[in-house]
């Protein structure tokens, strides 16, 4: 993943991964900022970024959702423990291999409304709100030169 992460331009980066699978999730900047990792598992990066003084600092947890169904509530439970420990604002950013409304579904088979219920509450106790990428956000993300690189879909954002 690193190699993927340099040849993209973000020289600085964390990564992690699955022993024994081509499951990844890398975190990569350009800028000379402080980036503190707090924790990371094969299913999430939790960081805190350091911005220039006079600027606050802020979190962000790339994540990436179990691939199994059955293992989705052992993810759901991990973004409810990162959850437990704001103190800062922050941001969700990666793929949660589930949507919260059918309506949002493109392609692919039907998701289970138990499934997508779940994961509406989760975000609701975690206090995070669906945000829909407009341009303005895009450029606002990339006018802050952070770059999230999941192996997985970048699609789905949540911010508190």
């Amino acid at each position: 993943m690193e190699k993927v992460r340099v040849r993209c331009g973000f020289h600085n980066g964390i990564d992690v991964g699955v022993q024994g699978t081509k499951r990844r999730l890398s975190i990569g900047w350009k800028w000379e900022n402080e980036i503190q990792l707090r924790s990371y598992s094969s299913n999430h990066i939790d960081v805190i970024i350091k911005k220039k003084e006079g600027m606050p600092s802020w979190r962000l947890i790339g994540f990436c959702g179990a691939s199994k169904e059955h293992n989705r509530r052992e993810t759901w439970n991990l973004l409810k423990r990162l959850s437990n420990c704001q103190i800062l604002l922050w941001m969700v950013i990666g793929d949660f291999k589930e949507i919260m409304f059918s309506f949002k579904k493109r392609g692919g088979r039907l998701r289970s409304d138990k499934n997508m219920t779940r994961f509406r509450e989760t975000l609701e106790e975690c206090d995070l709100n669906d945000l829909d990428l407009d341009e303005k956000m895009l450029i606002e993300l990339e006018e802050v030169n952070l770059a999230l690189n999941l192996e997985a879909d970048k699609e789905e954002l949540f911010w508190e």
